[in-house]
């Protein structure tokens, strides 16, 4: 089962189009490493360490999308060789490994990552290998030596550098084993990251970009709902199934507060961020409330339900295969589908035919996708970047803009008018925030 997973994977890795994200993350690290450090500081958003390794990537494969969609699949294999390693330290049998990496393999959350060009399925590997050094430190087994220091602390640095969501996995170690009275590989756990990622700190610190201001729109509070729901939520990839969130949840639970040593580890995992992108949420103006920057409590959650014996078997048999449907199910129809921009090219070129057409964005999240796939296309779509709307003497062309940046009420259609301009076609792709409406005007 797990194999067929991955062969839906890898069968599926062009199945949707890749959108400004993505594209990002190829834009900066198209230059040398002083442009991708440059073009990190500018985002702010991820530390560099992902985009260095595109850099890398870029250097022995071609920008295509089947080349850059190889990169996450790859981590994503890695991801699960991890998630199999650690029920193997954890003591699991071989069915029970099999069943969590299965479980994990068919996650909607790390599924996706498994095709989206971002540092989400690499940082997941990286924190279950520290996840499984630490379980292994703290309960090794008469038999076999624990992990050296090293195996937890070296996959800690390296997920600090790919995204900020690697603290809340850092401090849920540093407390398991602060409980198991390791005050040593605590503090090193702690320190040695927090020493390594400050020369990123003091850039940060040091720039001039108006943080709140760039990220305002993106802040979301979650209500009490979302917060009872989560961990549910986290492991059928969307809100649809309320009854199957809460039992999740509710039975989830049981499983991790189990006393001992390597359940305290884990549930200080799921707590801790869960915990994180509520206080960011509420406390600052990063939107953190969402399934990537949660997604490192996902692995710790499913491993601490594959490890429940409080449950009885029954109840343990329909909870996991509650888990798995919604997983699967989770996959075939995503809460939110990504933009079809080849579809949107392929309407705008067969609207307005000719040697070249133009089409108006003044959105980096428009600009890109067209731009890219307008080239993979080879369709001679040219895509100026203008603020607004195009001037009333701008050639004749489609004016593409995404509704979710448009103030509510607001109709693009008035204005073309007040200008002069007469609309002659448009069209309208995508749902919710990835919808895109283009305006063909004369």
């Amino acid at each position: 089962m797990v194999a067929a997973v991955v062969v839906a994977r890898a069968a599926t890795l062009l199945r949707t189009d890749l959108w400004f994200d993505e594209l990002y993350s190829l834009q900066a690290a198209s230059g040398d490493l002083a442009g991708v450090w440059a073009a990190a500081l500018a985002d702010r958003v991820h530390p560099p360490g992902f985009y260095t390794i595109v850099w890398g990537w870029l250097a022995v494969v071609d920008p295509t999308p089947l080349g850059l969609r190889l990169l996450p699949f790859l981590t994503w294999l890695g991801m699960l060789a991890a998630v199999a390693w650690l029920g193997h330290r954890l003591r699991l049998g071989r069915a029970a490994v099999a069943l969590l990496v299965l479980l994990a393999a068919v996650n909607p959350v790390l599924f996706e990552f498994g095709a989206f060009v971002r540092g989400y399925a690499l940082l997941i590997a990286l924190l279950t290998i520290a996840l499984t050094a630490a379980a292994s430190r703290l309960e090794s087994p008469p038999d076999a030596a624990p992990l050296p220091l090293a195996v937890l602390v070296v996959p800690l640095v390296l997920a600090a550098w790919i995204h900020y969501f690697a603290w809340p996995v850092i401090g849920a170690i540093a407390i398991a084993l602060l409980v198991a009275r390791r005050p040593r590989d605590a503090t090193a756990v702690l320190v040695v990251p927090a020493i390594l990622i400050l020369p990123w700190a003091v850039a940060l610190a040091g720039g001039s970009r108006d943080v709140a201001g760039a990220l305002a729109a993106f802040v979301t509070t979650p209500g009490l709902l979302d917060l009872l729901r989560a961990p549910g939520t986290l492991l059928l990839g969307g809100s649809a199934m309320v009854i199957g969130t809460v039992a999740v949840a509710v039975i989830g639970w049981e499983s991790l507060v189990q006393p001992r040593t390597v359940r305290v580890l884990l549930a200080a995992s799921v707590v801790c961020t869960l915990g994180a992108g509520w206080l960011l949420s509420v406390l600052t103006p990063f939107g953190a409330w969402g399934m990537r920057y949660l997604s490192p409590a996902i692995v710790p959650l499913l491993a601490a339900m594959v490890l429940s014996r409080r449950a009885s078997a029954t109840t343990r048999a329909l909870l996991l295969a509650l888990v798995a449907i919604g997983g699967v199910l989770g996959i075939r129809h995503p809460e939110q589908a990504p933009t079809p921009w080849r579809e949107a090219i392929r309407t705008m070129m067969a609207a307005a035919p000719g040697d070249s057409v133009t089409a108006y964005a003044s959105e980096g999240f428009t600009i890109l996708p067209l731009r890219y796939h307008a080239l993979m296309m080879g369709a001679p779509l040219r895509v100026p970047e203008v603020r607004g709307l195009p001037a009333p003497d701008a050639p004749a062309g489609w004016v593409v803009i995404r509704p979710a940046a448009l103030p509510p009420g607001y109709q693009p259609t008035d204005q073309f008018r007040a200008m002069g301009r007469v609309v002659t076609d448009s069209f309208a792709v995508g749902e919710g925030q990835m919808a895109v409406r283009g305006w063909l005007v004369e």
